[in-house]
């Protein structure tokens, strides 16, 4: 039986995200090569679009390789007392689901995008499930439905996406085998 463990903070530790920002500013590397590249976007023309689109399914995103040194980052920027990973010698072995969700607004980034957004809100989730565990080196990808869309205001409507976070390790040769990590309802406003 595997547990959860608690990962040492190490003040060095750069998020990978921003370490991939920093590098497309410098111009050592694309837009395309960056941590979350942006490939199969539903683009929304404005709310009435994604009002009328209920039941769409959206992604799934292009695979993404959960590494060490991503929840090392993830770490270090929350509560140092909170568990992220068991750790096997100096190794990251489980993947805690608090890092799942936290790559569900980068997933979403990669799927939706709405014309003339002014803002949006996340409000959180609801039902979460974690049916499978993700191990370090595991690739991951999500896709979502959109649940409900209902009109908040003249200009803004609340969102609900079921959206589930597949994973797939090395040794599963075909997506087919893959299973799903995550299920959740993200609950969001989106205000144009």
């Amino acid at each position: 039986m595997r547990h959860y463990g608690i990962v040492r903070q190490e003040k060095s530790l750069v998020p990978p995200l921003l370490v991939a920002g920093r590098a497309r500013a410098a111009g050592r590397i694309s837009a395309a090569e960056g941590l979350w590249a942006v490939s199969g976007v539903r683009v929304f023309e404005d709310l009435d679009d994604l009002v009328s689109s209920v039941g769409v399914v959206l992604g799934p995103t292009p695979w993404r390789r959960i590494d060490a040194q991503a929840i090392a980052g993830f770490a270090s920027a929350v509560a140092p007392a909170q568990r992220f990973t068991r750790v096997v010698g100096h190794e990251y072995d489980l993947v805690s689901p608090d890092f799942l969700l936290s790559l569900i607004p980068g997933f979403v980034a990669q799927m939706r995008r709405i014309r003339g957004m002014r803002s949006g809100v996340n409000y959180g989730v609801d039902r979460v499930v974690y049916p499978s565990v993700v191990h370090v080196g595991d690739r991951v990808r999500a896709r979502s439905t959109l649940a409900a869309v209902d009109w908040t205001g003249p200009a803004s409507v609340a969102l609900v996406a079921s959206t589930d976070v597949e994973v797939c390790s090395d040794d599963e040769a075909t997506t087919d085998g893959c299973r799903v990590a995550l299920r959740g309802n993200l609950l969001s406003r989106i205000y144009c």
